[in-house]
């Protein structure tokens, strides 16, 4: 059943793959659909969106101290 699924906190630092599930903490819970190196396509309720992922944290505000 769905509720099996393992769900993952998105961070575009991450490498995801089709078929995974994401919780994201605007849009909800979304369905990874294509994966390519640096951005992926996820089905929300509200729609698709494209999503960063395998982003150096160094590039990000989330490196900084």
């Amino acid at each position: 059943t769905s509720s099996d699924a393992v769900v993952w906190d998105y961070k575009w630092t991450e490498n995801y793959e089709k078929g995974d599930v994401i919780a994201h903490t605007q849009f909800g819970r979304g369905f990874v659909e294509k994966v390519s190196a640096d951005s992926m396509e996820v089905i929300f309720r509200e729609g698709r969106k494209q999503m960063a992922i395998n982003r150096r944290p160094e590039l990000t505000d989330e490196g900084k101290a």
